[in-house]
């Protein structure tokens, strides 16, 4: 697989992931914030998937809207979940494609070396 083809899986997984977490969040009535009276205390489930949907967010969540996109909240939030995914997917695909070529190179290696012993045990 090619660094470009294993970033954009990731990416997409990324995408889909927080997209899932979201509709836990949602699905489990999480409101994080009422506006009138006190919001029920979130359950142990609600908090460790809030934590993690937080974590997912986090690049995103440094770097400024730019002016030129719409200020709606459809807009803000596909430019935040795709921009978001896009920079996990060049970080993670890059280090796995990295990391999956070491790899090769390494069982390559031993495979020479195995070959190399077995024809001098061969030898009278």
């Amino acid at each position: 697989m090619t660094s470009t083809k294993l970033i954009i899986v990731v990416a997409s997984a990324h995408f889909l992931f927080v997209l899932a977490l979201f509709g836990i969040l949602k699905s489990t009535g999480f409101t994080l914030i009422t506006l009138f009276g006190s919001s029920p205390p979130p359950t142990h489930l609600q908090s460790l998937v809030f934590d993690l949907f937080g974590v997912l967010l986090y690049p995103m969540c440094l770097v400024e809207v730019p002016k030129w996109v719409p200020e709606n909240w459809f807009t803000i939030g596909l430019w935040i979940f795709a921009f978001n995914s896009v920079i996990w997917g060049v970080c993670f695909g890059v280090v796995i494609h990295a990391v999956r070529k070491r790899l090769r190179r390494a069982s390559a290696r031993i495979a020479v070396e195995r070959l190399r012993c077995m024809t001098l045990m061969q030898k009278p």
